[in-house]
Order: C-alpha cells, then sequence, then structure tokens
C-alpha cells in the first residue's frame, strides 16, 4: 500500500478561494515545479516542511519499483470534519489541514 497527501491540492501554491457559485475551492499555481516547501500557517501540518511532487512523479516511482496499481481512493472527509473545514467536502484534502 502507497498512501500520500493529494499532490495538487497540497501544493506549495495552493490557495483557498471562493468559486464563481460560492462554494469553497481551491487555486493551484505552481504544480509542475517539484521543490522542498514550508506551510506558511504556524499550526498547519506541514510546518516541518514537505516535497512536492507531482502525480506523475509518483506513479513513474511506483511503476519502475514495479508495483502494481490496483485501486486508486480519494476519500472524502468524515462529517465533523467537513463542518468544520468545508472545502474538506469539495477536494480530497486542503493545504494546512489539521
Amino acid at each position: 500500500m502507497f498512501v500520500i497527501g493529494h499532490p495538487c491540492f497540497l501544493a506549495p501554491g495552493a490557495t483557498e478561494v471562493k468559486g464563481p457559485d460560492g462554494r469553497p475551492a481551491v487555486a493551484v499555481t505552481g504544480y509542475f515545479e517539484e521543490r522542498f516547501w514550508r506551510s506558511a500557517n504556524p499550526g498547519g501540518v506541514r510546518r516541518a516542511g514537505n516535497y512536492h511532487r507531482t502525480l506523475r512523479t509518483y506513479l513513474d516511482a511506483l511503476m519502475s519499483a514495479e508495483f502494481v496499481l490496483e485501486c486508486v481512493a480519494e476519500p472524502v472527509a468524515a462529517p465533523l470534519f467537513a463542518e468544520r473545514q468545508p472545502l474538506c467536502r469539495e477536494v480530497p484534502n486542503r493545504p494546512d489541514s489539521p
């Protein structure tokens, strides 16, 4: 088994915004720039730092190591967490989630 945070929504340039319909959304810039980054949120889970990689980089590495893809899961937030973090109803995870 291999588990990672969703690289699109946990990208260094990801910021919470409102979509055209007012629902919470994520704006992502710099997704293709693979690099080390540290969260600006002092209470965030990535304050120690994280290496951002694209989904392709992860999948290529796994296939090179002869892993076989059997399924992909993008879990939804538990109801209480989604109530406290509405963006988590819209995307698999968000930057700096507790």
